[in-house]
């Protein structure tokens, strides 16, 4: 699988396979003279379904979220955890107010000029302090903080990576399977209505007189 986190389009419209979905009639002894088919298209019901576009851009939120806070981790290597949470979580919310969201207010604007005012002074220390030669016992204690940080975020930034992916993973196949089962449910409840006893996806049927799928797509639309 590619990797989500560096592509976030690999989302959950993709994973729709091909599927026959049945809708037998229950306790209907002998079979009638004359079976009824219907076909859907499951790509135009993933385009149609509001649910698909729901999940599609939550899941893309997500992926967006999560490669945000380790780009902010990576820029800003010096600093302590705490502040690199609390910027990478103010540099969400900046993402979120420029894409219609919320706008940053003036006291989360005032910090996140702070902390990036903070994280370039570290970056400057650090590279002043490194060229010091004779660095005093004050200067060396810094540099052994400042160090000290720059390991620990590498070391941070390599398991969130992996847990975030295992997370992605997860979204993912949930997601797949829930509005798979609520495509199949609205395929159910659109053939037993009308009469039909099988349902072919289109991939399958190379023609189909009965083609349900804008009736799927207002079914599920629907809620009901």
């Amino acid at each position: 699988m590619q990797d989500i986190l560096r592509n976030p389009k690999a989302i959950v419209l993709g994973a729709i396979v091909l599927g026959v979905v049945g809708a037998l009639r229950a306790g209907a002894a002998p079979p009638e003279p004359a079976l009824k088919f219907a076909v859907v298209d499951l790509q135009a019901v993933s385009q149609g379904y509001n649910g698909f576009t729901k999940a599609q851009g939550e899941f893309k939120r997500k992926v967006e979220d999560y490669q945000t806070k380790l780009q902010t981790w990576r820029g800003t290597p010096y600093l302590p955890e705490t502040d690199q949470n609390e910027l990478s979580d103010l540099m969400i919310k900046q993402n979120a107010s420029q894409n219609g969201g919320a706008a940053l207010t003036a006291a989360d604007s005032t910090r996140l000029k702070s902390l990036t005012d903070k994280n370039n002074a570290a970056g400057q220390e650090a590279q002043t302090l490194q060229g010091t030669q004779n660095p005093t016992d004050a200067q060396k204690a810094r540099i052994s903080e400042l160090t000290k940080n720059y390991q620990a975020t590498a070391a941070r930034v390599e398991k969130a990576a992996k847990d975030y992916q295992t997370e992605l993973q997860a979204a993912e196949q949930a997601n797949t399977t829930r509005l798979m089962k609520e495509v199949r449910e609205g395929v159910s409840k659109v053939a037993k209505k009308d009469g039909f006893a099988v349902v072919f996806t289109a991939e399958v049927a190379l023609y189909g007189e009965n083609d349900i799928t804008e009736a799927v797509v207002k079914q599920l639309n629907s809620g009901k």
